[in-house]
């Protein structure tokens, strides 16, 4: 997982959608 990620673990479903 990139560093990105780490502290988004919890928003990492949040995140992808981001993406």
């Amino acid at each position: 997982m990139p560093k990105y990620f780490q502290p988004t673990i919890r928003h990492n479903i949040s995140s992808k959608k981001n993406f």
